[in-house]
């Protein structure tokens, strides 16, 4: 499946052609960063709290497969596949930009994550994932 990525970096605000991922070669998500939706991390204690990180990805359907996914729903109703797996990706790249933030912000961790999610309409999916990047140590 091919989608259609629009920036969110600088350089390519002053460029907004879309361009095209192939969701084989999307970034691997950074490991190094635990990531967690609680407070506190079990075994752990946060020694310092470095701010506020967050990424975000927009990306839409094709729109050959738009048109399919829209009608195979109108038909026969139920999950889109195309839209799932649109969505999935499209968090998976949010998350991996969070990571990539906080790693550059010197963190260990990022805690109290939380994740948002917008229809822009026309086959187009925002997620958005923030949190608060720590440095954390055994206990």
């Amino acid at each position: 499946m091919m989608l259609l990525q629009l920036s969110t970096t600088m350089e390519e605000k002053q460029s907004p052609k879309p361009r095209k991922i192939n969701k084989v070669h999307a970034p691997i998500p950074n490991e190094k960063v635990q990531v967690v939706t609680t407070d506190f991390i079990p075994g752990y204690t946060i020694t310092k709290s470095l701010g506020l990180v967050s990424g975000s990805s927009v990306q839409m359907l094709g729109l050959a497969k738009g048109i399919t996914a829209g009608l195979g729903q109108f038909f026969s109703g139920g999950d889109v596949p195309d839209l799932h797996t649109l969505l999935e990706d499209t968090r998976k790249l949010a998350l991996n930009r969070l990571k990539t933030k906080a790693l550059a912000a010197g963190a260990d961790a990022v805690v109290g994550v939380r994740l948002t999610t917008s229809d822009l309409g026309q086959h187009m999916a925002e997620v958005c994932v923030y949190g608060t990047a720590v440095k954390i140590s055994s206990l």
